[in-house]
């Protein structure tokens, strides 16, 4: 009798230290699980950051492109100015002016 008692009593202690490692390994995975979540919503967060930086990459190179093409127009512009310039001055020349008038 005293032998079944004692098989009983390491039997119930096996079956506590089962329990509480089982506990602890349910906790542990809870644990992973939580760590999992949160790699989750730091990698969605990335992405979104990620396609942020992509859309305004794209933006300032549309508007550097847009420069470019003002830069060109500009200079073209110019360009036109100058031979305008040139003309009135060639034409401005053709006129005589008496400095005993003007006064």
């Amino acid at each position: 009798m005293k032998l079944s008692t004692n098989v009983m009593s390491q039997g119930l202690e096996l079956t506590e230290g089962a329990r509480i490692a089982l506990d602890l390994i349910v906790h542990g995975s809870e644990q992973v699980e939580e760590m999992i979540q949160a790699i989750a919503a730091a990698t969605e967060e990335q992405s979104a950051v990620i396609n942020q930086i992509a859309e305004a990459i794209s933006v300032i190179d549309r508007l550097g492109g847009e420069n470019a093409e003002s830069a060109s127009s500009a200079e073209h512009v110019v360009r036109g100015l100058d031979e305008h310039a040139v003309t009135l001055i060639g034409l401005l020349g053709q006129f005589k002016v008496d400095e005993g008038a003007a006064r």
